[in-house]
């Protein structure tokens, strides 16, 4: 029994030994090895780093300054500490320390349309990097953007990528060369603003990127100070389309022209666009320019035939046909926004709808040798035997060739009525003769029975005939003189006294012939047709003294020119007319009387004055 005590004693003495052998000793040898290695580390310079042990094996973790510095304490430790198993690089739990500066430049060159971006950020910035991108690639102006921004676990990280964004944002938005660097810390921003309200704003925020290491060179343009803003005028006629105005810059007048060309209804023929618009420095911006292109393009499209629309400071003034009723309501509305304006402008519309046309009657009368002969369309077909009913007593032989076609009867075609009276009256004082009537125009021609019977003739188609019927009167008796070729100076002073009586007047700065002022023209054509003579005219366009000379004589002498297409159309021969530029001198005459000055004045040549 006492032998297996002293067995047993034995035993643990001897277990207990060798366990205290085994972990006292290990205990002492890995602190020993952790000791050495954090004295190699410091003297290496690598004090952030932590080494623990496990058995023999070697745990680091800590961070140094470059991925390249993890080798190499890797290295350290296995030269100098061979007694212990250390981790390879890429398993050592070591971090980078971030040290190097954000750096991001972003640039635009001088008239171009995409942005390049350029710089580190930190690693984990991604998505302040796509931000950066995504902003700047809808900035007013910008298509593209090439963001080469690189990630980088040395850089540190970037807490002002909103406020950066803002600040490229804003100077992007302008026009021209655009920088903005940020580096160690330094914000350099070139550019453009257009006034120093909005650069201080954008500076201030700058500061909290950089405080007190902005570098400013942005630039505020010099704002000029204008006496008079864009003026416009459209004037759309059977010639084409003429534009007139002052503008501030050759590119707004050119984008005008490509605006009328554009507005052009498909399927119709271009008109001819005459653009007399200048080009003037003293001349700003006018704030109705921002709607034009709408308004413009409207009312070329939806109004029909002549047209004018004049734009100034203080007003936008609109006159012609809408196509119906619905165009012209969204005319109306088309010109509403400029109420809104700051300040707010005039608008003087007048648009009026299209007339329903109504047939007028048409009439062609011819007599020689006992025949009546009679061809148009009126409401009252059968005046050719009512006629030959009345004149059978005084005509038995005559013959009536009625051809005339019926057209829908109108209350103002009552005066056909009266065309039956008419013919048996003229019948009786004609031996041959032709009439023709039609839009508004009567021509006699043919031989009379007596001297009085022109005259007669002349006031029976006045009285049967609608009022303002141009009447041309060739009726002729045997024993009349041939016609003069040139009028007498007593008849010549009285034909000029006569055609005094018809200035035909202007609207200001215009040369389109009102509606008004063509009754005069017809008054002038008839007074030249009755004095039975040739008659060469002179056609005298007049403008005021006000403004350049040179741009008021062009002026009147296109007013001029429109008197005489004018003149010509109604029958007048072009080769009888001659047309010149005058300048009245208004310095003395009341304003509200400057009005007569704009005006074309018709009158005949001298008689000294060779064609």
């Amino acid at each position: 029994m006492r032998f297996f005590s002293v067995l047993l004693l034995f035993c643990v003495t001897v277990a207990g030994s060798t366990w205290l052998t085994k972990f006292a000793l290990r205990e002492g040898i890995e602190g020993e090895l952790q000791q050495r290695a954090r004295t190699v580390l410091k003297r290496g310079g690598f004090s952030d780093i932590q080494v623990t042990m496990d058995h023999l094996d070697g745990q680091l973790t800590g961070t140094v300054d470059r991925p390249e510095d993890v080798a190499a304490v890797v290295k350290l430790l296995r030269e100098k500490v061979s007694a212990a198993y250390w981790p390879n690089a890429s398993a050592a739990k070591i971090a980078i320390r971030p040290s190097i500066p954000t750096r991001i430049v972003v640039t635009r060159a001088e008239m171009a349309s995409s942005v390049k971006i350029e710089g580190t950020l930190a690693g984990h910035e991604e998505a302040a990097r796509s931000m950066l991108g995504k902003r700047l690639r809808i900035v007013k102006g910008v298509v593209d953007v090439d963001n080469q921004l690189q990630l980088n676990s040395m850089v540190l990280p970037f807490s002002r990528m909103t406020e950066f964004t803002s600040v490229a944002s804003a100077l992007l938005a302008q026009e021209g060369k655009a920088l903005v660097a940020l580096d160690k810390d330094e914000l350099l921003l070139e550019g453009t603003m257009p006034d120093q309200g909005l650069k201080s704003g954008l500076l201030e925020l700058a500061q909290s990127i950089a405080p007190g290491r902005v570098v400013d060179h942005i630039l505020v343009p010099e704002r000029k100070v204008f006496q008079k803003v864009a003026e416009l005028k459209v004037t759309r006629n059977r010639f084409g389309i003429l534009v007139t105005g002052v503008y501030p810059n050759q590119e707004d007048r050119d984008e005008l022209i490509r605006l009328i060309d554009r507005s052009v209804s498909e399927g119709e023929v271009a008109p001819q666009i005459t653009d007399r618009i200048e080009i003037s420095d003293a001349c700003g911006a006018a704030p109705w320019q921002k709607n034009l292109d709408s308004i413009l393009s409207g009312l070329l499209q939806k109004l029909v035939g002549e047209m004018t629309a004049e734009f100034s400071a203080e007003q936008i003034r609109v006159e012609g046909v809408g196509k119906d009723e619905k165009s012209r309501e969204e005319i109306y509305s088309l010109l509403a926004p400029v109420r809104s304006l700051t300040p707010p402008l005039q608008i003087a519309a007048k648009i009026t709808l299209p007339t329903v046309a109504v047939a007028s009657p048409e009439l062609t009368a011819s007599y020689e040798e006992g025949l009546l002969k009679l061809a148009g369309k009126l409401p009252n077909p059968q005046i050719g035997d009512l006629i030959e009913k009345q004149l059978k007593s005084e005509l038995p032989n005559l013959l009536v060739k009625n051809e005339i076609q019926t057209m829908p009867e109108d209350a103002s075609h009552s005066w056909t009525g009266g065309l039956i009276e008419f013919f048996v009256e003229v019948l009786r004082r004609i031996d041959t003769g032709k009439l023709e009537y039609h839009a508004g125009h009567l021509n006699l021609e043919g031989r009379i029975r007596g001297l009085p019977d022109r005259q007669i003739i002349q006031n029976l188609a006045v009285n049967t005939f609608p009022a303002g019927t141009e009447i041309t009167n060739r009726l002729n008796h045997a024993e009349s003189a041939f016609p003069r070729l040139t009028l007498e100076p007593e008849e010549l002073a009285k034909l000029a006294e006569k055609l005094k009586a018809f200035p035909i007047y202007f609207e200001k700065n215009s040369e389109l012939l009102k509606g008004s002022e063509k009754n005069k023209i017809s008054d002038i054509v008839t007074a030249v047709k009755e004095s039975g003579a040739s008659v060469r005219l002179i056609v005298s366009g007049y403008s005021d003294s006000v403004g350049n000379r040179a741009s008021n004589e062009q002026l009147a002498l296109r007013r001029a020119d429109n008197v005489i297409q004018e003149l010509v159309r109604q029958g007048l021969s072009l080769n009888a007319l001659l047309k010149e530029s005058k300048e009245e001198d208004v310095s003395e005459i009341p304003q509200s009387d400057r009005w007569k000055s704009r005006r074309v004045e018709v009158f005949p040549r001298p008689a000294e004055l060779k064609p």
